[in-house]
């Protein structure tokens, strides 16, 4: 079993990573909408103000999906998917998609319902 972690800059394919991850088998996932590192330090640390011009490129909203996915092939299984419907996530500005090894876990996970 493998707890997930998306970091999605790219809004226009938060729906379609999404149904990659149904597809996939992976049902139970959090999806939370963030705010940059950069545009948080321009916006709410003073001593950074200044540092908005030079920062305006950078992304400054992102998605993060944090789930699990059963087994190895899942994970796999979802990024082969994704480079298939051109979502490459090496390119730079798209995200980064990370799954880590689960010792435990406890509870059940949430029925999906629509």
């Amino acid at each position: 079993m493998y707890f997930i972690v998306l970091l999605l800059y790219r809004e226009d394919m938060l729906d379609d990573f999404l149904s990659l991850l149904v597809e996939a088998g992976i049902h139970d996932a959090i999806v939370v909408n963030g705010t940059g590192f950069a545009r948080s330090l321009m916006y709410e640390v003073p001593i950074f103000a200044g540092l908005r011009k030079a920062l305006e490129h950078n992304r400054s909203y992102s998605h993060v999906v944090f789930g699990y996915a059963r087994d190895e092939y899942s994970v796999r299984n979802v990024v082969s998917m994704a480079r298939d419907e051109g979502i490459d996530l090496d390119k730079p500005g798209v995200g980064m998609f990370m799954a880590l090894p689960i010792a435990l876990k406890f509870g059940t996970e949430q029925e999906l319902s629509m």
